[in-house]
C-alpha cells in the first residue's frame, strides 16, 4: 500500500462541532461521521477539512443520510453505522456481537467497524476486525469527555487513536 492514509472519525455532534475537532483532524484524507450529525453545518465544517461521508443517527431525520455504508479505502473495507449491534444491550462491547452480525462481518470482509451512539470512545480489536467509536465530537453530554479519532490505514493492520478534545 503506497503512502500514508489517515481517516478522521467523528460521531454524535448533535448539531455542534467541537471547536477543536477540525484542528484535531487536520491532514486526514477523508472523514467518516458515524451519525447523530444533527444538522448540515457540521458536515460543511468537516468538509472544509477533508471529504466527508456520513450515516444517519437516531437524531437525524429519516432519509437524510443512509443508515449505514461500507466505505473502501486503501484496500480496506470500513463499515460505518450509528448504533452498535451488540447483544443484550451491550452497545459498546465487540466481544458481545450478535451472531448474525459477526457472520456478516466475515461475509462482507469488513476490516473496520466505525460506530457511535454511546458517546464512549473505544478502540478494540476482535479477531481480524478493528472496532472504533470516536466518542462525542460535539456538545458535552453526560460526564464523558469529548473526542474524535484517527484511523491509520498505511500499515499491515488498521490502527486507530482517540483524540480527546479540550473542555
Amino acid at each position: 500500500m503506497a503512502g500514508a492514509v489517515r481517516i478522521g472519525l467523528v460521531a454524535d455532534t448533535h448539531g455542534v462541532l467541537h471547536p477543536d475537532a477540525a484542528a484535531a483532524l487536520a491532514g486526514v484524507d477523508r472523514i467518516l461521521h458515524a451519525g447523530d450529525v444533527g444538522g448540515g453545518t457540521v458536515l460543511d465544517q468537516l468538509g472544509r477539512v477533508a471529504p466527508v461521508e456520513a450515516v444517519r443517527g437516531n437524531v437525524d431525520p429519516p432519509g437524510s443520510l443512509p443508515d449505514e455504508r461500507v466505505v473502501e479505502v486503501a484496500g480496506r473495507r470500513i463499515l460505518l453505522l450509528h448504533a452498535f449491534p451488540g447483544r443484550r444491550g451491550r452497545e459498546t462491547d465487540p466481544g458481545r456481537l450478535a451472531p448474525d452480525f459477526r457472520a456478516r462481518l466475515e461475509t462482507d470482509r469488513i476490516d473496520v467497524v466505525v460506530f457511535g451512539h454511546s458517546h464512549r470512545a473505544l478502540v478494540r480489536r476482535d479477531g481480524a476486525v478493528l472496532f472504533v467509536n470516536p466518542g462525542g465530537g460535539g456538545r458535552k453530554r453526560f460526564t464523558l469527555p469529548r473526542s474524535v479519532a484517527t484511523l491509520d490505514l498505511s500499515g499491515p493492520e488498521p490502527r486507530a487513536a482517540i483524540v480527546y478534545l479540550n473542555g
